[in-house]
């Protein structure tokens, strides 16, 4: 059985940030929803190989077990709970933003 994929209050918050950001300020409607449906997507892969993608490459996050994955310009952060077959998407980012102390 796969994983279970949930989402933080702060990540969801950080999503609508992009969306409103991609489809608003940008005008760009199509390119949030084709950053939308690559999330879902990603969530799907995570379901199955929960590891996939590499730990963080900041050692204070990696140490706390984040992973990251990147989605166009953008980093988004989630840790992995064994136990109850969970993946935990933490939050998302713009890439050039000094995410690191937000975490």
């Amino acid at each position: 059985m796969g994983y279970k994929a949930s989402v933080t209050e702060s990540a969801e918050r950080d999503i609508d940030e992009i969306l409103s950001y991609l489809a608003v300020k940008l005008a760009n409607p199509k390119a949030a929803g084709d950053f939308a449906t690559s999330l879902e997507e990603k969530y799907r892969e995570l379901a199955s190989y929960p590891l996939m993608f590499e730990r963080s490459c900041d050692a204070r996050h990696a140490q706390k077990g984040y992973h990251r994955f990147m989605l166009g310009s953008y980093i988004v952060l989630y840790t992995v709970n064994e136990v109850q077959q969970e993946v935990i998407i933490a939050r998302a980012f713009y890439g050039r933003r000094n995410y690191e102390k937000y975490i």
